[in-house]
């Protein structure tokens, strides 16, 4: 079982602060999950094949739209929702 000790060591790590409550709360909520990754693991799988994507068998292209090309809407209409336009772009505020 996670101590609380070795939650906040974690959450320290991790630059998140944790009160004593919330590290003893995720102390218990940790070993639930790592319990439940032993159960999922200890599963026969054998002869099992994985799936690349949830639509289609491993090993197989996955499944794409045709490529259709289409009129761009064209720089003038996008700049019509901008707030604030400047030499044909969006103007934004200076972030430093």
């Amino acid at each position: 079982m996670f101590s609380k000790e070795e939650v906040l060591k974690i959450a320290s790590l991790s630059r998140i602060y944790l009160s004593d409550e919330e590290a003893t709360l995720f102390s218990g909520q940790l070993q639930n999950i790592l319990n439940y990754v032993e159960q999922i693991s200890a599963a026969d799988v054998e002869g099992i094949e994985a799936l690349g994507h949830p639509t289609k068998p491993a090993g197989e292209p996955t499944p794409l739209r045709e490529d259709e090309p289409w009129e761009s809407l064209g720089s003038e209409k996008i700049l019509e929702s901008a707030p604030k336009q400047k030499s044909h772009c969006y103007e934004v505020p200076t972030v430093i």
